[in-house]
Protein backbone atom coordinates (compact mmCIF):
# COMPACT_ATOMS: atom_id res chain seq x y z
CA UNK A 1 0.00 0.00 0.00
CA UNK A 2 1.32 3.46 -0.82
CA UNK A 3 1.84 6.04 1.87
CA UNK A 4 0.08 9.40 1.55
CA UNK A 5 2.30 12.38 2.21
CA UNK A 6 1.40 15.58 3.98
CA UNK A 7 3.08 18.41 2.07
CA UNK A 8 3.37 20.52 5.20
CA UNK A 9 5.34 17.98 7.22
CA UNK A 10 6.84 15.54 4.72
CA UNK A 11 7.53 16.62 1.16
CA UNK A 12 6.44 14.03 -1.36
CA UNK A 13 9.35 12.16 -2.93
CA UNK A 14 10.13 13.21 -6.47
CA UNK A 15 12.18 10.17 -7.41
CA UNK A 16 10.92 6.95 -8.93
CA UNK A 17 7.27 7.98 -8.67
CA UNK A 18 5.14 5.04 -9.71
CA UNK A 19 8.20 3.09 -10.76
CA UNK A 20 9.17 5.76 -13.33
CA UNK A 21 12.40 7.67 -13.09
CA UNK A 22 12.41 11.46 -12.96
CA UNK A 23 14.04 13.29 -15.86
CA UNK A 24 17.12 13.90 -13.72
CA UNK A 25 17.39 10.21 -12.89
CA UNK A 26 16.86 9.26 -16.54
CA UNK A 27 19.61 11.66 -17.59
CA UNK A 28 22.00 10.31 -14.96
CA UNK A 29 21.30 6.78 -16.16
CA UNK A 30 21.76 7.83 -19.79
CA UNK A 31 25.11 9.47 -19.01
CA UNK A 32 26.35 6.08 -17.80
CA UNK A 33 25.58 4.57 -21.23
CA UNK A 34 28.54 3.81 -23.50
CA UNK A 35 29.22 6.77 -25.78
CA UNK A 36 27.00 9.26 -23.93
CA UNK A 37 30.07 11.35 -23.08
CA UNK A 38 30.85 11.65 -26.79
CA UNK A 39 27.29 12.70 -27.62
CA UNK A 40 27.50 15.40 -24.93
CA UNK A 41 30.83 16.48 -26.39
CA UNK A 42 29.19 16.98 -29.77
CA UNK A 43 26.42 19.03 -28.16
CA UNK A 44 29.11 21.33 -26.74
CA UNK A 45 30.74 21.61 -30.16
CA UNK A 46 27.43 22.36 -31.90
CA UNK A 47 26.37 24.93 -29.28
CA UNK A 48 29.69 26.80 -29.07
CA UNK A 49 29.16 29.20 -32.02
CA UNK A 50 25.66 30.05 -30.80
CA UNK A 51 26.97 30.52 -27.27
CA UNK A 52 29.55 33.03 -28.50
CA UNK A 53 26.75 34.92 -30.26
CA UNK A 54 24.64 34.78 -27.09
CA UNK A 55 27.44 36.18 -24.95
CA UNK A 56 27.98 38.98 -27.46
CA UNK A 57 24.36 39.84 -28.29
CA UNK A 58 22.04 38.08 -25.81
CA UNK A 59 20.33 36.20 -28.65
CA UNK A 60 19.25 32.75 -27.44
CA UNK A 61 19.22 29.51 -29.43
CA UNK A 62 16.90 26.54 -29.39
CA UNK A 63 18.28 23.38 -27.81
CA UNK A 64 16.23 21.54 -30.44
CA UNK A 65 18.41 23.10 -33.16
CA UNK A 66 21.53 21.90 -31.34
CA UNK A 67 20.02 18.42 -30.95
CA UNK A 68 19.23 18.27 -34.68
CA UNK A 69 22.74 19.45 -35.59
CA UNK A 70 24.12 16.62 -33.47
CA UNK A 71 21.63 14.17 -34.96
CA UNK A 72 22.78 15.26 -38.44
CA UNK A 73 26.35 14.33 -37.46
CA UNK A 74 25.35 11.07 -35.78
CA UNK A 75 27.08 8.89 -38.40
CA UNK A 76 30.29 10.83 -37.74
CA UNK A 77 29.78 10.52 -33.98
CA UNK A 78 29.26 6.76 -34.33
CA UNK A 79 32.45 6.42 -36.37
CA UNK A 80 34.45 8.46 -33.88
CA UNK A 81 33.12 6.41 -30.98
CA UNK A 82 33.83 3.14 -32.76
CA UNK A 83 37.45 4.20 -33.37
CA UNK A 84 37.77 5.06 -29.66
CA UNK A 85 36.26 1.72 -28.63
CA UNK A 86 32.94 3.16 -27.42
CA UNK A 87 29.53 1.90 -28.37
CA UNK A 88 26.69 4.37 -28.78
CA UNK A 89 24.14 2.47 -26.77
CA UNK A 90 20.46 3.16 -27.21
CA UNK A 91 18.37 4.76 -24.50
CA UNK A 92 14.74 3.71 -24.70
CA UNK A 93 15.12 2.75 -28.34
CA UNK A 94 17.13 5.73 -29.59
CA UNK A 95 20.76 6.81 -29.56
CA UNK A 96 19.65 10.42 -29.15
CA UNK A 97 16.33 10.36 -27.32
CA UNK A 98 14.28 13.58 -27.49
CA UNK A 99 13.10 13.21 -23.89
CA UNK A 100 16.64 13.96 -22.71
CA UNK A 101 16.97 17.21 -24.65
CA UNK A 102 16.01 19.55 -21.76
CA UNK A 103 18.45 17.78 -19.44
CA UNK A 104 21.22 18.13 -22.02
CA UNK A 105 20.49 21.87 -22.16
CA UNK A 106 20.72 22.09 -18.37
CA UNK A 107 23.94 20.10 -18.42
CA UNK A 108 25.51 22.44 -20.97
CA UNK A 109 24.57 25.54 -19.00
CA UNK A 110 25.57 24.03 -15.63
CA UNK A 111 29.04 23.18 -16.91
CA UNK A 112 29.57 26.42 -18.81
CA UNK A 113 28.53 29.31 -16.52
CA UNK A 114 28.91 31.86 -19.33
CA UNK A 115 26.23 29.93 -21.24
CA UNK A 116 23.60 30.30 -18.49
CA UNK A 117 20.45 31.61 -20.12
CA UNK A 118 21.49 30.41 -23.60
CA UNK A 119 18.48 28.11 -23.76
CA UNK A 120 15.00 28.90 -22.51
CA UNK A 121 13.86 26.15 -20.15
CA UNK A 122 10.70 25.14 -18.38
CA UNK A 123 10.77 24.11 -14.75
CA UNK A 124 11.24 20.42 -14.08
CA UNK A 125 8.69 18.53 -12.03
CA UNK A 126 11.22 18.43 -9.18
CA UNK A 127 11.67 22.22 -9.36
CA UNK A 128 7.90 22.81 -9.38
CA UNK A 129 7.41 20.62 -6.32
CA UNK A 130 10.27 22.34 -4.51
CA UNK A 131 8.79 25.74 -5.37
CA UNK A 132 5.38 24.65 -4.03
CA UNK A 133 6.97 23.43 -0.80
CA UNK A 134 8.83 26.71 -0.34
CA UNK A 135 5.65 28.69 -1.04
CA UNK A 136 3.72 26.63 1.52
CA UNK A 137 6.43 27.20 4.12
CA UNK A 138 6.23 30.94 3.55
CA UNK A 139 2.48 31.04 4.06
CA UNK A 140 2.46 28.65 7.03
Amino acid sequence: MTEQYDFFTHPAPVHSVGGNLTKSEQFAAWKRQPGAKQILRYHYKAAAPYARRYVATGRKVSIHLIRELVRDKLAHVRGYCKRKGHDLGQWRGYVLNNTLTPMIARHLMDHRPEWRGLFELRMTKEEKIQEQIEEMRKTA
